[in-house]
């Protein structure tokens, strides 16, 4: 019993044993089963209706969104719209009707439902913008339609234009003609706008016509499918507002969410004819620059614009714009100047367009009057030319407009400091003052001052003679906008008078650019910088450019195109300067006489050009030849010369040098050094 007393408590204690390493028996299962399962079903259906009521938010909300979105739309057309009408009044280009080939649209159908057909107005832009313009051909508009319509279910909006939409003056309509998705043809440039999907009924998509915006009785026969497209018309006629409705319903995760929308909108005009409505002017001709000579008559500016009861009127500028007169007769489209005049070079002409609906100005036009020949001086102060082989003292401008002029003068008696020469007559005066330099007996160099009035004054030189030769520069016509100089370093500036005015420069025609100011030192120190221009008009390689100044003065342009400081120019540096920037490549290289080569490195290599308006321009930097008194330095060939002989002032190796050329083209030195010379800006006008 002993024994079998200890087996037994060996098999409980195995019992025992067995059921904690061997989890729930049978009998235990069968109870918590059923618990674990109803717990799983619970948290199963939780998330279900968790996920789902998610999920149907999400619908709800789409769907309201999309049919508030469908609502504006209809609101924005309606806004910008012509009027409603009863049926397309533009013929279905085949894709574009509503059976994707030619069916018409008709505002409400048994068979098809209602729609929103609106006449509207093609635009150059969104009509959203107030600046939109109506676009026209021939003074007549682009009249579009506006279409929406239900089709599957699904509430889309069509755009239909006629088949000359893209002709319109030149200006492409805003707008463009649509087709459904999928379908392509000629008038199928965009698709067909999709707006709210799940419109499942008939009255899911409603429309009423009311007379006035006040109006709470609709116009029942506007919207009634069995009167005909002419009587609906009729009615649509009296309607200026409508109330859209719409309604959709969406499925999902079992659930059907119907969401609608009402919008009420006003039609301002009320116009279903193709007849262009009362607008302001609009430009479509604007007046075009000309150029003319002053021997033309009979020149002509034109203009033209839109619009209903339009009056015109001409003005006139003689002031670049900064006042304007009415021209006295001038009302038609065309304004016809009898005769012109080199004083009206750079008079400029508008035409102002007016009518009940607002007024418009054209943009200006601007008149370019060349005098193909030069013009003698009225000489003072018992200046007179010196005569001899040098040319007399005159001045022309250029096709381009830069005034130049030339001539070898003398005095009889002692020249006074800011005395008169001669004076340049209107067209042909600077911005503000500026100060050349030039040479005068002796080899040495000279000022002459050209003032806004046209008063050209001689500050100091010889009465034996002074040349003329050298001084070009653009007048103030209108013609260029000058730019103001900035970045000035080193402590230079502009010099402290007013009537010299900010250093500025300006870019001609051909492309050459022109340098104007006066300079109020800094630091000399050559290599200085003084101030900077774009690097697009930078030349191609270093120049040398002489500038009047209290005592010897000249300049660097370098190729970063930086003006550069050499040393000189105290008291104040003159930068009157014409030359052509590294884009300009039609040089031809000089060939050099007399033991003169090129001087080498970064500068100028000896070369000239001749510009479209008749100026020749020579460059670059030479040394080591013989400097005897009319030694050749190069020839020019023969379309390259003067008439007569012109006399320069330019620089050498610090000191006042002169060059002259003949009229055999031949360059010579007659003052000057060999260590190295300049023929940086010697421009003259090029009559042989």
């Amino acid at each position: 019993m002993k024994n079998g007393g200890l087996s037994l408590l060996n098999y409980q204690k195995h019992q025992v044993k067995s059921s904690l390493y061997s989890g729930f028996t049978i009998v235990e299962m069968m109870v918590v089963a059923p618990i674990v399962i109803l717990v799983i079903g619970i948290f199963i259906t939780a998330i279900v209706n968790m996920t789902g009521d998610t999920l149907a938010t999400r619908s709800s909300n789409a769907l309201s969104y999309n049919i508030q979105n469908a609502l504006n739309r209809i609101e924005q057309d309606v806004k910008v719209s012509g009027s409603f009408l009863a049926t397309n009044n533009i013929s279905i280009t085949s894709r574009q009707g509503y059976d994707n080939a030619t069916e018409n649209f008709h505002n409400v159908s048994a068979a098809n439902g209602t729609m929103l057909i609106l006449n509207s107005y093609a635009t150059d832009i969104n009509p959203l913008n107030t600046s939109y313009k109506i676009v026209s051909v021939d003074n007549q508009p682009i009249m579009i339609n506006i279409i929406y319509f239900v089709k599957n279910g699904t509430l889309w909006r069509r755009v239909i234009t006629p088949a000359n939409y893209t002709t319109a003056n030149g200006t492409a309509p805003w707008q463009q003609p649509s087709c459904a998705i999928g379908i392509t043809g000629t008038q199928c440039k965009t698709q067909d706008t999709r707006l709210v999907d799940g419109l499942v009924n008939s009255s899911d998509f409603s429309i009423l016509y009311y007379p006035n915006s006040t109006s709470t009785t609709a116009n029942a026969v506007a919207g009634d499918s069995s009167q005909s497209d002419t009587i609906r018309q009729t009615a649509l006629l009296s309607s200026s507002t409508i109330t859209a409705n719409i309604g959709a319903t969406s499925s999902i995760a079992g659930r059907n969410i119907t969401r609608s929308g009402t919008i009420r909108a006003i039609s301002p005009s009320n116009n279903i004819s193709t007849t262009l409505p009362a607008q302001a002017p609009v430009v479509l001709t604007h007046p075009s620059n000309k150029t003319v000579l002053a021997s033309d008559t009979n020149v002509t500016f034109n203009t033209s614009a839109s619009g209903s009861s339009v009056s015109i009127k001409w003005q006139q500028s003689i002031n670049k714009g900064t006042t304007w007169t009415d021209i006295s007769g001038a009302t038609s489209g065309t304004l016809t100047l009898a005769t012109v005049s080199t004083t009206m070079d750079g008079y400029m002409y508008r035409a102002i367009f007016t009518n009940p609906q607002g007024s418009v100005t054209s943009s200006t036009a601007l008149l370019t009057v060349n005098l193909l020949q030069w013009s003698t001086f009225a000489l003072q102060n018992s200046w007179v030319d010196f005569g001899s082989t040098y040319n007399t003292s005159a001045y022309r401008k250029t096709t381009d407009g830069v005034v130049i002029l030339k001539g070898l003068i003398k005095r009889t008696g002692t020249p006074v400091s800011g005395e008169l020469i001669g004076t340049l007559p209107e067209t042909y005066r600077p911005s503000n003052r500026t100060m050349f330099t030039t040479n005068t007996s002796g080899g040495v160099r000279v000022r002459i001052d050209i003032l806004t009035n046209g008063e050209i004054l001689y500050y100091n030189g010889s009465e034996s003679w002074i040349s003329l030769e050298g001084i070009h520069f653009l007048p103030d016509n209108g013609r260029y906008t000058r730019i103001t100089a900035g970045g000035f370093a080193n402590g230079w500036d502009n010099y402290n008078t007013p009537s010299w005015g900010l250093s500025s420069y300006a870019v001609d025609n051909t492309g050459r650019v022109h340098v104007q100011g006066l300079l109020k030192p800094g630091i000399l120190t050559s290599g200085s910088i003084i101030f900077s221009m774009p690097a697009a008009l930078a030349p191609s390689e270093s120049l040398h450019i002489p500038a009047a100044s209290v005592t010897w003065g000249h300049y660097n342009i370098n190729a970063s195109s930086q003006i550069i400081a050499k040393g000189s120019g105290s008291t104040y540096l003159s930068a009157q300067v014409m030359y052509y920037p590294a884009s300009y490549n039609k040089w031809t290289t000089l060939t050099l006489q007399n033991s003169w080569v090129f001087y080498g490195g970064i500068y100028a290599t000896p070369q000239y050009t001749k510009s479209p308006d008749g100026l020749v321009s020579l460059k670059g930097l030479i040394k080591s030849g013989v400097v005897t008194a009319g030694t050749v330095i190069a020839q020019l060939p023969v379309g390259y010369r003067p008439l007569a002989r012109v006399l320069f002032g330019t620089v050498s190796n610090e000191v006042d040098s002169r060059v002259d050329i003949d009229t055999n083209g031949n360059i010579m030195i007659l003052t000057g050094s060999n260590v190295w010379l300049s023929l940086d800006d010697i421009t003259f006008y090029a009559d042989q």
